[in-house]
């Protein structure tokens, strides 16, 4: 986790704006993202320093979810971006440099990070957001990026920092191929990463159950399909191909109870028994491999509103981390408690229920957030409220009281 002080540096700065189809089989897959595994340089010494977020998309009840972890207290808050919202994005760390600018298509919700919310077009980092037209959009932790982001180019308006790519592409896109056809065309920089030492990767998901995720190496943006290899799913460093790779380590398991071996009279202790290798720890691959299994063994055949949202939440909450569960030794001497699950957003993709967002504190068990109903878009609204506080407007679908 990064220290908070380094991430106060870089508000008081002022830097600016910015969840698997389960295969039949209990064997795990054989993994080869399209244009297969790109050759990086992993650089684990970066592991102590991260984030611990993680995301899931299940695209049979198309839902999705992620938690944002952070140390110390973090304030965020839920604001709505209108449609047709103008954006000036900025791509230095001092804010001196005006960069790529562009008017919102599509009106979307998201979770920013601001010390001065009445001014959070040019001062707010938007870490997660879910537009109008069903697209979920969210930034996770990235080390291995840091430094491999593409260089800026002379005409300042060609250029955006990875920091301003969420809500970029909430208010630009409306799937996942458009996303892929934007970034493919837009100078992505990393100033404000390199300076604080905290890079992104980007993993986006839509209503037709796309979903997929964006990394930066060498000056390059990659993509990997992560729905055409049923592992929607997503944490934090090291690289998507070192999570894919990994998860061959664990083709054992299943959600079937594991029997003796004919000639040994050793049975298991009690259910779950299949289910023993899948590691319990908070490190990123540990995350990915548990979100990954817990996302491929739910039982998504309910369909209703209620089954799928609390379907949703529990395969999320499989990779929640506890306040106190994680110190680290370089920080301890900081705060009490660094490395939890502060807030989790859950996003329905999908139309016939209607598009919704909706957020709550590891210290709140209320709901709060939108839904689109007929007749009605909260996400070209003016919603900006902080989702940690106990006085939220609790907007809370009809189909959940």
């Amino acid at each position: 986790m990064l220290p908070w002080r380094i991430i106060g540096k870089a508000i008081l700065t002022g830097f600016a704006v910015l969840m698997a189809n389960p295969t039949e089989s209990h064997a795990f897959p054989e993994i080869q993202p399209p244009g297969g595994f790109k050759t990086v340089k992993l650089q684990f010494n970066q592991l102590k320093d991260v984030i611990m977020c993680s995301n899931a998309f299940n695209p049979k009840i198309k839902f999705s979810a992620r938690t944002i972890d952070f140390g110390g207290d973090t304030p965020l808050n839920m604001v709505s971006v209108p449609k047709g919202s103008t954006v000036t994005a900025r791509y230095d760390l001092g804010l001196l440099n005006e960069g790529l600018q562009y008017t919102t298509n599509y009106g979307f919700l998201g979770g920013f990070l601001s010390p001065d919310l009445t001014k959070w077009v040019n001062l707010s980092i938007c870490f997660d957001a879910m537009n109008e037209v069903g697209l979920g959009v969210c930034s996770l932790e990235f080390n291995d990026s840091v430094g491999q982001y593409q260089t800026p180019k002379s005409a300042d308006n060609e250029n955006i920092d990875i920091f301003y790519v969420v809500a970029y592409l909430a208010g630009m896109c409306d799937s996942v191929g458009a996303c892929k056809d934007l970034l493919a065309n837009t100078n992505v920089t990393g100033a404000i990463a390199s300076d604080i030492g905290l890079g992104s990767h980007i993993m986006v998901q839509d209503s037709s159950g796309a979903c997929g995720i964006f990394e930066w190496f060498n000056g390059e943006v990659t993509f990997t399909d992560l729905a055409a290899i049923a592992v929607n799913v997503a944490t934090n460093s090291p690289a998507i191909n070192y999570q894919l790779k990994n998860l061959h380590m664990y083709s054992g398991v299943t959600n079937v109870n594991s029997n003796p071996a004919e000639d040994s009279n050793i049975t298991p202790l009690g259910n779950g028994s299949g289910t023993t290798q899948v590691p319990a720890d908070a490190t990123p691959p540990s995350r990915f491999v548990r979100l990954y299994f817990n996302n491929k063994f739910a039982d998504t055949s309910k369909t209703d509103f209620n089954s799928r949202f609390s379907i949703m939440a529990n395969i999320i909450g499989k990779v929640n981390v506890v306040l106190g569960e994680v110190i680290e030794a370089n920080i301890i001497k900081e705060w009490k408690g660094a490395d939890y699950s502060q807030i989790t957003f859950i996003r329905c993709h999908d139309p016939k229920l209607g598009y919704g967002y909706w957020a709550k504190s590891q210290f709140n068990d209320a709901w709060v957030g939108v839904q689109m109903t007929t007749g009605n878009n909260p996400f070209n609204a003016n919603y900006n409220f902080d989702i940690k506080s106990v006085d939220n407007p609790v907007f809370t679908p009809a189909t959940l009281a």
